[in-house]
């Protein structure tokens, strides 16, 4: 190589290694004058500890950054932080861009929430007012006054005539040990007279267990005439949905006729799936509508909450009665129906529409005024009314934004993100 080729291969190098001292000493007087250089410039206050820039309860004993790329704040001894006096953690914004993102604010306050279960049923009959019509003796159905299934009756009112041959044997004894009885009164003796009133009793007591009144016993010994057949009659008002019995047929002892059934109240069977099972409770108030009386509201009472599920649907059953004199309500009507639960102990609560949930975590934005706001995290509680309970995170009398919350948190991100763009410039 000629001498002129050779100093120019010299020169370069020298120009790369002048080169690389240069961006040495540059890096190291950047780091110089960076944040630790700031630091320094601060004095040497002791740093406390770092707080979470959303949410003061949460600390840390060396710098770190939060789940949004925000950095820690650091505090200082004597209530200090980076030489000013120390500010709501958070954001701020100017009354303009408040204006501009439409953001309103409500404050938190302490009441009672209420929910609403919304699910369908079907009416019923009332078990408890379902009764059976059944001859104590044997007999053929003589004479059928209720002859149709569905039929309604009232208290009292015949529903069919049965001929007994035991019976009609039994009155005419009544009515024989009734002369003896009045034949015996007259004896000196109170032996004879006991025995007539004992005859009498008997008699008497085995019309008791047919199920024969008094009435009827009553008026069999003003006649003194044995009558051919016995009356069944209905033991309440409502409608027959049941009618075994035909004219003509064999009736034994125990034999079920017919069924009556009290119509005053009916049941609403509904579905409650697992997660409302345990806030339903007897005695809640709930209402119905149905496709037959449309804009028409009834209203119930819980009485049963079943024990058991139903593995096809995962719901268990809740029995709802609903008063019916007027008969209107049909057993087999399918209902809309709402269950409305009330749960104990008012606690801090805000609008649903204050929390941000990401399905990992739930947010509130926290205004501080002067246009300060925060973002918290908080535990949730019941939801009902519009509004939902707060267990944790913000405390009664605090503000927190109910609408324009989501463009804060993309305002709070967009500034987390501007931030780990220039700690990135500046490393």
């Amino acid at each position: 190589m000629n001498p002129g080729g050779r100093g120019r291969v010299v020169l370069a190098a020298a120009l790369v290694a002048a080169l690389g001292v240069g961006i040495g000493l540059g890096l190291f007087l950047g780091r110089q004058t960076g944040p630790a250089g700031e630091a320094k410039k601060e004095g040497d206050r002791k740093v406390l500890f770092y707080r979470h820039p959303m949410d003061p309860s949460i600390t840390s004993d060396k710098p770190m950054k939060d789940s949004m790329g925000m950095d820690y704040i650091p505090v200082y001894e004597g209530g200090e932080k980076e030489g000013k006096q120390e500010a709501a953690p958070g954001f701020d914004l100017s009354p303009e861009k408040i204006q501009k993102l439409g953001v309103r604010t409500e404050e938190v306050k302490t009441r009672a929430i209420s929910q609403t279960f919304r699910t369908v049923g079907k009416i019923e009959y009332d078990e408890r007012k379902l009764f059976d019509v059944q001859s104590k003796v044997a007999g053929w159905i003589e004479k059928l006054h209720v002859n149709t299934t569905g039929q309604a009756v009232r208290k009292g009112e015949p529903l069919l005539e049965i001929y007994s041959p035991d019976l009609v044997s039994t009155q005419r004894e009544y009515l024989l040990a009734l002369e003896n009885r009045e034949k015996l009164r007259a004896s000196p003796f109170p032996e004879v007279r006991a025995a007539g009133e004992t005859t009498l009793d008997a008699a008497r007591q085995r019309f008791k267990f047919w199920g024969i009144s008094d009435e009827e016993i009553a008026r069999l010994e003003e006649s003194r005439a044995p009558s051919r057949t016995m009356i069944l009659r209905s033991p309440v008002s409502g409608v027959v949905v049941e009618k075994p019995a035909l004219q003509g047929m064999a009736v034994m002892p125990g034999q079920a006729l017919f069924k009556v059934a009290d119509t005053s109240t009916v049941w609403l069977h509904a579905d409650a799936y697992e997660y409302e099972i345990p806030h339903v409770r007897v005695g809640q108030r709930a209402h119905m509508e149905l496709a037959g009386f449309p804009g028409e509201k009834f209203w119930g009472t819980v009485v049963f909450v079943y024990p058991f599920l139903q593995t096809e649907t995962r719901t268990t059953k809740v029995r709802i009665e609903f008063p019916n004199p007027a008969g209107r309500l049909k057993p087999g009507m399918y209902a809309m129906v709402e269950i409305h639960v009330h749960h104990e102990g008012p606690r801090p609560s805000v609008p649903e529409s204050a929390v941000l949930d990401s399905g990992k975590r739930q947010i509130v934005f926290v205004d501080h005024g002067d246009g300060r706001f925060e973002a918290r995290e908080v535990t949730t509680g019941y939801r009902g009314d519009g509004y939902v309970q707060i267990l944790k995170g913000v405390k009664e009398g605090e503000k927190v934004v109910t609408a324009a919350n989501f463009l804060l948190d993309a305002e709070s991100s967009i500034r987390g993100a501007l931030q780990r763009i220039g700690e990135s410039v500046n490393r």
